[in-house]
């Protein structure tokens, strides 16, 4: 390819690859954009469409509820509940389906629309059990209405309250999902032609669906894996999948808050991307037109540079066939092309002058060559000869005309061994000078060594001209080194075909021989360790001196540094000896034994060498027999050798033990003095005679004269010629296992008598085994025993059921993961109570160790029944901790009462004396003064001047007249004090009305004062009461509750007040009913708990100072009156009650 075509096309293809790679960038960033955006907005339309549902639902669900809080079940009659439901058209409305309202039992007692024959009928049994359990509002799973035309339904449920908040009943409202309006208006949502969003239940059951007849439909497991990873794991990310219909589609969900449902959107990634369709088109087009247009432009271009560099290129390729002025090119071009020109015209006249200079030197050369003994010769760089000296003939038989003549003759007359290296070396251009050893072969086929030296020839200005060698025979000094190569080879081979392991270090500690004895005893091989001072590594993990070390330059002072290093040191002249355990050795500990001798060449050390010797056997088989001899000695047996003649050379300790006798009365003693059985120790001889062991039992004599038993194995012992030279003994003293030998043979009689029984027993055992599988395969709860590693190794036909899979499935898998796999997620506890989600179950997961730790006992209880009682059971309990808490306080009030009542009569007889006797005292006082006054007017003008001075006097000393003007202000306030006590006892009397069995018509004004003095004690101290009472009519009531109720507001009130505040109390007559409000100027409730203050056992102050039950019970007994009682305040600014009472009571 010309330069014009490859400058052109790599032009073209720069230009190319930039225009595609922006092409692309461009396009991939605009498909990411619109991709992205379209996924937003998307997922914005999704999340509107949900939380519109949300919304529908909620709005539908607080309708119903309202409108069952205003229903008060116990006091209308089936008619007067037809008439409320038909009266609120807008939930009638909205709930197309049909509204009904159902009491606890299950009953219908209204429904709208009327007349469909459900009134008095009763629905079925569990479709309420939540609300009525838990009295709040559901929503129903999707079903068929039971009509001829049967329609797909939902039912939300409020529950109806009672004033103590318990369920009396259900308002149901039903909604048909394939009719228009709220819940329904979502299934028209598109984001494209054939994007579809449908809402699916947790059960996989379709509750909404544009395509009507796919509503109800159920989900199959596994036949959308989207799906399903969307119910069971909640992925609500997007995620693609492949439809049946081979089309990609991406399927994206999000979960309702006020249902159990999923809203689920469908749509296809075709149509989705399919605004990508143009761009990617018109990318396209672009690119084509802008490569065509570069590729024109390019050849245009490219032609009007490329002709003055063909130009030149003509002119280089005719420049051997041109001469003088020829030689010189003219470009008046102006550009590089005209630089490049004129370079290459001083190229060639420079080439010119060189290759004048060079033939004068090629003349000088030859000169020279000729009157030398090396074989001269200079070559071209076309490997052509150009020279060769004379003196070839005489050096390899060929002259220097048969060279010049072949010049492959020099490459043939290279030794076929030398050819690889004559041409890695030779190849021109040769380079720096090259000097190298090679043999030829002459022409009469002798072959003769040379050292051939070359060098590359080159012009002044480093242009290369060629190659200059030259040949000089080496032959008689190589035969000199050969054979000094195969005497050091001989002593390499020498040593290193020795068994024994050693190296050799020089002067300056480096290894000069590792003989393959010690590579194999190190694992090291020579080729690591020749030519280095490495060789510690073979015995030390660590830079170390080793023994030869030492002996290179041994000082007298560092023997005791041998010492310390190594065991059993012998140091004599030259030599060196010692032993030590090496833990390396090839990754083996062994001992060595080392040996060190010095070699010497002109009276000075020049080499150490080094041998080992593998003494570990050696080393443990000493170490084995010392053992050996200690544990002969401390056996528990008893060894005896003696020779052939019976006489016994060794004893050990426990010999000595058992017979009695010491070693000196023994050695050197006949065997006979043991006084065996003659018959046995002829046995004994015959069978140890022919070289075989003797085992057996024996009955010998101790040096006392007792007899005991021994079990003895007596055994020949061989000299190296297998002839026998002694016999082993070795005895176990058995005298008490002969003993006890008796007690066995009778114990076996009584062993084999209790086989029997044991037989007899596991028979028995097998029995009660089946008996008990199939007692286990009776029970309900589900009962495993597995392994300590979870795998089952048996288990009951409940937990088989409940797994769903056979009894040689379950063995050896994991209990864990079955139950995970039914549904029932553990999350890793090993116990507690689990809700089984297919079937709705409350499972007890227990377990028991077993076998030692090695194996558990798992067992599941159904707890269904027992959780639903339970919550039953904590409804009641709580509703009746509130009544008894209720009747305790009523108790309470009533004792107090009746204590008030006995206090008030007892304070009414004294109090009866008191004011009878204030009265008559002050008709006492009347009459005194009278005659006071009296006796001073009649005895005043007739006594004497010294008896009316002494009257004068003693009445001014004893202070009548003040006496007599006081007494009756006295007797006055001490009156009012009586009638205000009287006053007391009455309004306590009145507060208490313990006899007030019966309602009975009272003022509430009075009921209000006498709840004032009972409270005032309370009031009076930060409070200003006022009293607004109107006329009110005598109202029919339990006087005793009602100033209960007041009572606990008016304390309230003041507890209310920190500092100082006032309390009003209103009364006022509305038409059949009178209305009780108390305000207070306190610090308010707040709105968060506000709603909850009627609520048993809440209170807001400390533990000890209320109980949280006086609202309570204020609030049940006004709505035991039928009236009502109605709170408002503002934190900070005060509250006010307001208690509503019928004048006629309930």
């Amino acid at each position: 390819m010309s330069i014009k075509m490859k400058m052109m096309w790599a032009v073209f293809l720069l230009i190319a690859s930039l225009t595609s790679v922006l092409t692309l960038a461009s396009y991939q960033y605009l498909a990411y954009v619109i991709r992205e955006g379209l996924v937003r907005q998307h997922d914005a339309v999704l999340d509107a469409a949900a939380h519109h549902l949300d919304e529908d639902i909620s709005q539908l669900q607080t309708l119903l509820s309202r409108t069952a809080n205003r229903i008060e079940l116990q006091l209308l009659n089936p008619e007067g509940l037809q008439r409320v439901l038909g009266e609120d058209e807008s939930t009638a409305a909205l709930f197309d389906g049909g509204l009904e309202i159902i009491d606890s039992g299950g009953r219908i007692l209204a429904a709208v629309p009327f007349g469909t024959g459900k009134v008095g009928t009763r629905v079925p049994p569990g479709n309420f059990n939540m609300t009525l359990a838990q009295g709040k509002p559901q929503i129903s799973a999707p079903y068929r209405s039971g009509t001829t035309h049967t329609r797909p339904m939902i039912t939300f449920s409020a529950p109806i309250l009672r004033p103590n908040g318990s369920v009396a009943g259900i308002l149901a409202g039903h909604k048909d999902l394939l009719k228009e309006g709220p819940l329904a208006g979502f299934s028209h949502l598109r984001f494209g032609k054939n994007d579809i969003f449908f809402v699916v239940g947790r059960n996989r059951t379709i509750i909404m669906h544009p395509d009507q007849r796919r509503v109800m439909e159920q989900l199959s497991p596994g036949k959308s894996p989207v799906l399903d990873s969307i119910i069971e794991r909640n992925h609500y990310q997007p995620q693609e999948e492949i439809s049946s219909d081979s089309e990609h589609e991406i399927i994206t969900a999000r979960p309702l808050k006020n249902a159990e449902w999923l809203l689920v959107s469908r749509y296809s990634v075709s149509e989705l991307f399919a605004p990508l369709d143009q761009p990617r088109w018109f990318f396209a087009a672009a690119f084509i037109i802008t490569m065509v247009m570069a590729r024109v432009i390019l050849t245009v271009l490219v032609r009007r540079i490329i002709s003055p560099l063909l130009r030149l290129i003509d002119h280089v390729q005719n420049l051997p066939s041109k001469t003088g002025e020829e030689r010189v090119l003219a470009n008046g071009s102006g550009d590089e092309v005209e630089s490049l020109t004129r370079a290459v015209n001083d190229m060639v006249q420079d080439m010119d002058r060189k290759k004048e200079a060079l033939l004068k030197s090629q003349e000088v050369y030859h000169i020279i060559a000729e009157f030398t003994s090396e074989l001269a010769i200079v070559r071209n760089p076309d490997a052509s000869i150009r020279y060769i000296s004379a003196n070839c003939l005489a050096l390899t038989g060929y002259t220097d005309r048969e060279f010049m003549e072949k010049p492959e003759l020099l490459e043939a007359v290279i030794h076929p061994s030398d050819a690889d290296i004559w041409r890695a070396h030779c190849t021109p251009p040769c380079g720096n000078e090259v000097d190298f050893n090679l043999r030829l072969l002459t022409k009469q086929g002798e072959s003769r060594w040379f050292s051939y030296t070359c060098h590359a020839v080159t012009s002044p200005d480093g242009a290369y001209l060629g190659v200059r060698g030259s040949f000089r025979d080496i032959s008689h000094r190589v035969m000199l080194e050969q054979q000094l190569c195969d005497q050091r080879e001989f002593a390499r081979n020498l040593l290193e075909s020795t068994s024994t392991p050693l190296f050799v270090i020089d002067q300056d500690h480096k290894v000069i021989v590792w003989n393959k004895a010690l590579s194999e005893l190190t694992g090291i091989p020579s080729s690591d360790v020749i030519g280095t001072n490495r060789h510690w590594r073979a015995f030390y993990l660590e830079p170390q001196p080793t023994l030869g070390d030492f002996l290179v330059e041994l000082r007298p002072e560092e023997v005791g540094d041998l010492e310390g290093r190594f065991e059993r040191v012998a140091v004599q002249r030259g030599n060196l000896q010692a032993e030590r355990w090496f833990n390396t050795i090839n990754g083996e500990r062994r001992r060595l034994l080392a040996n060190a001798s010095q070699v010497y060449r002109d009276g000075e050390v020049v080499a150490v060498v080094e041998t080992l010797h593998d003494i570990t056997a050696r080393t443990q088989a000493e170490q084995s027999l010392r053992l050996l001899a200690q544990a002969v000695e401390q056996t528990a047996s008893s060894i005896l050798i003696h020779d052939l003649q019976g006489e016994m050379t060794y004893v050990n300790n426990k010999f000595c033990q058992v017979t009695g006798y010491s070693r000196e009365e023994t050695l050197g003693k006949k065997i006979v003095m043991l006084k065996t059985e003659p018959k046995v120790f002829d046995e004994i001889c015959r069978t140890t005679k022919c070289g075989q062991p003797w085992h057996g039992e024996l009955q010998s004599r101790r040096k006392d004269g007792s007899l005991f038993w021994e079990r003895a194995t007596i055994s020949p012992i061989a000299d190296d010629k297998g002839a026998i030279s002694h016999y082993l003994a070795v005895k176990e003293d058995i005298t008490d296992a002969k003993e006890v030998e008796y007690l066995l043979k009778q114990q076996q009689a009584e062993l084999l008598l209790k086989h029997e029984q044991l037989s007899e027993l596991f028979v028995q055992v097998e029995k009660a085994k089946r008996e008990w599988e199939q007692t286990m395969d009776c029970v309900d709860d589900m009962v495993a025993l597995v392994e300590k590693d979870g795998s089952i190794r048996r288990c009951n036909r409940a937990f088989m059921q409940f797994v769903n899979c056979g009894y040689n499935d379950l063995l050896s898998r994991n209990w864990r993961m079955l139950l995970t796999k039914t549904g029932l997620d553990l999350d890793g506890h090993g116990e507690g109570q689990f809700l089984h989600q297919p079937t709705q179950r409350w499972l007890a997961l227990k377990t028991y160790t077993w076998d030692a730790e090695q194996a558990k006992v798992i067992t599941l209880h159904d707890l269904t029944e027992v959780k639903r009682v339970s919550e039953q059971l904590v409804t009641a309990y709580q509703e009746l901790k509130a009544t008894h808490s209720q009747l305790l306080q009523q108790e309470k009030m009533a004792s107090i009462g009746q204590l008030a009542a006995g206090v008030a009569h007892e304070i009414n007889n004294p109090m009866g004396f008191i004011s009878s006797n204030l009265s008559t005292l002050e008709k006492y006082l009347e009459r005194i003064s009278s005659f006071i006054t009296l006796q001073s007017a009649k005895v005043m003008p007739n006594a004497t001047a010294e008896v009316l001075a002494e009257l004068t006097q003693a009445r001014q000393t004893l202070k009548v007249d003040y006496i007599l003007q006081d007494a009756p202000d006295l007797v006055a306030e001490s009156m009012d004090g009586a009638n205000r006590v009287r006053k007391i006892v009455q309004n306590l009397k009145t507060f208490s009305r313990v006899d007030d069995a019966e309602t009975m018509y009272v003022d509430l004004n009075d009921c209000l004062e006498s709840t004032v003095t009972i409270a005032w004690n309370e009031l009076k101290y930060k409070t200003t009461l006022n009293r607004d009472y109107g006329e009110l009519p005598p109202v029919k009531c339990f006087p005793h509750q009602l100033n209960q109720v007041f009572l606990n507001i008016l304390v309230n009130a003041a507890h209310a007040i920190e500092v100082q505040g006032e309390v009003t109390i209103t009364t006022r007559c509305l038409g059949e009913t009178v209305k009780v409000t108390i305000s207070d100027t306190g610090c308010g409730i707040p709105d968060e708990i506000k709603e909850r203050i009627f609520e048993p056992f809440f209170t807001t102050k400390e533990v000890g100072k209320g109980t949280g039950l006086g609202l309570s019970i204020s609030y049940d007994i006004v709505k035991k009156h039928g009236g009502s009682i109605e709170v408002k305040s503002t934190p900070g600014k005060g509250t006010t009650f307001s208690v509503v009472l019928p004048v006629e009571g309930t």
